[in-house]
């Protein structure tokens, strides 16, 4: 089941998303819902986009309901050209909706060499850098650049959308039921809902645990010494772990409880760590005063670098750090061509 709701720019009372309490209309929808304990659903992003420059957007569309519990719902902006006001859509759902993974780049499909082909033939480099305004522009035309050129270097047909979360229907409604029983329990207190959120937790834990057997029993049946399947899960299983050896004591034994290891650091920092025996030194003392009144130097310019130091930075960035708006990852900027570098060195610079 899966209907949809939209909800178009006339609205009876215009609201701010906190509900401001200046506002008498505001002050009387918040009563009026908190007597009546219906649900407020607000869009994510504005409704309202004024044309003035001293007013600001702000979310004037939302939903007032009373749903079950048991329905799911998730409330986007529909950016159609209406007016001042743009449409809000209500989507309501019987199972928990499925997260899907974020936007990107790069991916198993992308081409490397066609995107660097393509950031080098669209890149210029003769563009004018003398006021801020000028940089931004280059900096928010080379993102476009890296963008399209990654885009277009991917394989539309082939990309599947990846689930982060490839888990049963049963199991998924099972932890949002815990999530609730869990959260009410935080607010009420009572034992009755700490027994509900309990029979919720185990139920989970037994779930869970009958579905990873069948996984696990699946994935050992389908090993094969075809497509190397099975020497990686034998090279997995052998591959060696470090033990997690005990402190020894000055005696030669071993520690084995918590606090004999916190005695044992606390002997050895004491040890390690003592004043310095010339802290007290006159002389050092009147040395580092006349160091501190000593007034501050003038910052020195940052030095420029030149492409090949920007190149070596960039082959040291750890691959796994998160993107940021731009979407933009080590990955990609590793991927880039001389031309980009150049370009990038000389934005910095």
């Amino acid at each position: 089941m899966n209907r949809r709701f939209k909800k178009k720019k006339n609205s009876t009372f215009k609201v701010s998303s906190k509900l401001d309490i200046g506002n008498p209309r505001g002050t009387t929808l918040h009563n009026f819902i908190n007597l009546k304990k219906y649900k407020v659903l607000a869009p994510p992003a504005p409704t309202y986009w004024p044309s003035s420059l001293k007013k600001k957007p702000d979310i004037l569309d939302i939903f007032v309901t009373k749903l079950p519990n048991s329905l799911y719902n998730n409330t986007t902006n529909i950016l159609d050209l209406n007016s001042d006001h743009s449409s809000v859509l209500l989507t309501l759902n019987t199972s928990p909706p499925i997260l899907q993974t974020s936007p990107n780049l790069f991916n198993r499909f992308t081409d490397r060499l066609k995107f660097h082909d393509n950031v080098n033939e669209n890149i210029k480099l003769n563009i004018q850098l003398k006021t801020p305004d000028d940089i931004d522009l280059a900096v928010k035309d080379l993102t476009n650049i890296t963008q399209m050129a990654a885009w277009s270097a991917t394989n539309a047909n082939s990309t599947t959308p990846h689930i982060s979360n490839p888990l049963p229907e049963m199991i998924r409604t099972l932890i949002t039921e815990k999530r609730k029983a869990r959260a009410c329990y935080q607010r009420t207190r009572l034992p009755s809902h700490k027994k509900i959120y309990n029979q919720l937790a185990n139920s989970l834990k037994k779930t869970l645990a009958k579905y990873k057997n069948i996984i696990l029993v699946n994935n050992l049946t389908n090993l094969s010494s075809k497509d190397g399947s099975l020497w990686k899960a034998t090279k997995k299983i052998l591959r060696y772990k470090a033990p997690n050896l005990p402190l020894i004591k000055p005696n030669g034994s071993l520690t084995s409880s918590d606090s004999e290891k916190a005695e044992l650091f606390k002997t050895h920092l004491s040890e390690i760590f003592l004043p310095h025996p010339n802290i007290f030194d006159p002389d050092t003392i009147s040395l580092v005063n006349r160091s501190l009144n000593v007034p501050p130097q003038s910052s020195l310019p940052i030095k420029p670098f030149s492409p090949n130091d920007l190149k070596y930075q960039i082959q040291k960035y750890p691959q796994k750090k998160s993107p940021g708006y731009n979407l933009t990852t080590a990955e990609v900027v590793k991927c880039l061509p001389k031309r980009a570098i150049v370009h990038i060195t000389h934005i910095f610079n």
